[in-house]
């Protein structure tokens, strides 16, 4: 299977929003790159980044001259638990919440993810950040 890095996005992007809004759907979602209001200052939320890190030619050219292209990259889930209310165990099950929907799975167009893991970055002002880290990697042809 072969597909976009704009197809590849929005499956990834797709796959954060279904899991995250079932989990908390009155928390903020932020996407990196995306114009949108300041984070909010009194509730938990999120900010989904996703980001191309290495590609490389993965076959010889085919009789139509078509080629395979290996790319990389990884997605990262910053959450932001309010202090107030319980920051540093809210951010931790949100962060789950991100790994565990894309442990294991491979998207239609054949985007799969490794390394799911969660990172604790501690307290940052009046919240406790963890990030779940996600690699990528999917086949493009042309």
């Amino acid at each position: 299977m072969s597909t976009t890095s704009q197809q590849a996005e929005r499956e990834c992007v797709t796959l954060f929003k279904d899991a995250a809004t079932a989990a908390f759907a009155s928390y903020p979602q932020h996407y990196d790159g995306v114009e949108s209001n300041d984070p909010p200052t009194d509730q938990c939320w999120f900010r989904w980044t996703f980001q191309h890190t290495d590609s490389n030619q993965a076959s010889l050219s085919c009789e139509h001259g078509e080629r395979r292209w290996r790319r990389e990259g990884f997605i990262i889930v910053q959450c932001f638990g309010l202090l107030d209310a319980g920051g540093k165990t809210v951010a931790q099950r949100m962060a789950e919440v991100c790994r565990d929907a894309y442990e294991g799975i491979e998207t239609a167009s054949g985007v799969w993810f490794r390394r799911a893991t969660t990172m604790e970055v501690g307290r940052d002002g009046r919240f406790y950040q963890v990030n779940a880290s996600i690699q990528f990697l999917y086949d493009e042809v042309r």
